[in-house]
């Protein structure tokens, strides 16, 4: 998403990453994706709950992710230090004032992210689209 925050702040809207862990791990999370937008720490897991996101040991290790595993490492990406709970998927939602959820996508399990373009192509549509009473 780091690549795409300029254009969801040209459309008007903001990123906000909501993490799982303490706040202590912001500063952690900053240096490690390069993400400088707002971050929220949420480790009671409400807003998940909230949002309806999956929370699963299956989903982290189960052999659906071993693609997704292979993937990022051969990207060179490696698994740092464990903050937050690892069970928790996360997601994406989309909310339109005052309480709208406009759109939701939920990961089916570790790795399974929707990319950044398609959050961008969403959001423009939803921005375009009448709003609903």
């Amino acid at each position: 998403m780091r690549g795409e925050a300029d254009r969801i702040r040209e459309l008007g809207a903001e990123l906000v990453v909501i993490g799982n862990g303490a706040p202590r791990y912001v500063a952690g999370l900053r240096e490690t994706t390069g993400f400088s937008g707002r971050v929220l720490c949420d480790p009671t897991l409400a807003s998940y709950r909230a949002m309806k996101l999956r929370r699963s040991v299956w989903r982290t290790l189960g052999p659906q992710n071993l693609l997704h595993s292979v993937r990022a490492f051969a990207r060179g990406h490696r698994q740092e230090k464990l903050q937050g709970d690892p069970w928790q998927q996360g997601g994406v939602l989309v909310a339109m004032p005052p309480n709208r959820v406009a759109f939701r996508f939920t990961n089916a399990g570790a790795g399974g992210h929707m990319p950044g373009q398609a959050i961008v192509r969403e959001l423009e549509q939803v921005l375009a689209a009448p709003a609903r009473a």
